[in-house]
C-alpha cells in the first residue's frame, strides 16, 4: 500500500522558494484513490502548481489512516457521510499544504477540481465561498446523484 506509485511526480521535492506557486487541491471519485489520477495531478503540477489530493475514507477504494487501512463500508460509507467528509477533508489537505509550506504558496490563488464524486466534492466546496478559491474544474461531476441533487438545480457561489 505505501509502495511508490509508477509516474514522474516526486513527493516531497524541494520547492523553489523565490517564487510563490498557487495550489491546487483534488478529490477523486468514489471507489478511486488519489493516486488514480496522476496522469491529472502531474499535468497540473508540470504548469507549476503544488497540487494536494487526499483519499476519502470510505468513498476510497483503500487509503491508510494512522497506519490502519480503510476500506470502504460501514458509517464512512453512507451516503450523507461521505458528501460531508469529502468537503471537510478538502478543506484539511488544502489548509495542511498551505501551513506546511508557507510563504513558498500563494494561498490566494487556489483552486479545487475533482472528477465524478470528486466533481460533486468540488462543487460542494465552492458553495462554501472559500475566498482562496480562485477556480474549479469539474470533471464529469455527479451534481444530479449527490446531495439530493441540489447543485445541479443552482447555487449559491
Amino acid at each position: 500500500i505505501d509502495a511508490p506509485w509508477p509516474c514522474v511526480a516526486v513527493r516531497g521535492a524541494e520547492i523553489n522558494k523565490e517564487e510563490r506557486w498557487p495550489v491546487v487541491a483534488f478529490s477523486h471519485g468514489s471507489g478511486a484513490y488519489r493516486a488514480s489520477y496522476a496522469f491529472w495531478t502531474e499535468h497540473l503540477a508540470s504548469h507549476g502548481y503544488v497540487v494536494c489530493a487526499c483519499d476519502h475514507p470510505g468513498s476510497a477504494r483503500f487509503t491508510v489512516v494512522d497506519g490502519q487501512v480503510i476500506t470502504p463500508g460501514g458509517e464512512r460509507s453512507k451516503r450523507s457521510r461521505m458528501e460531508s467528509d469529502r468537503v471537510a477533508d478538502v478543506k484539511v489537505v488544502l489548509d495542511g499544504v498551505i501551513d506546511d509550506l508557507g510563504d513558498a504558496v500563494d494561498a490566494d490563488k487556489c483552486a479545487v477540481t475533482g472528477m465524478s464524486f470528486g466533481g460533486w466534492t468540488t462543487a460542494a466546496y465552492c458553495e462554501r465561498n472559500d475566498p482562496r478559491i480562485k477556480a474549479a474544474v469539474l470533471m464529469c461531476p455527479s451534481l444530479a446523484m449527490s446531495d439530493a441533487g441540489k447543485l445541479s438545480k443552482g447555487h449559491t457561489s
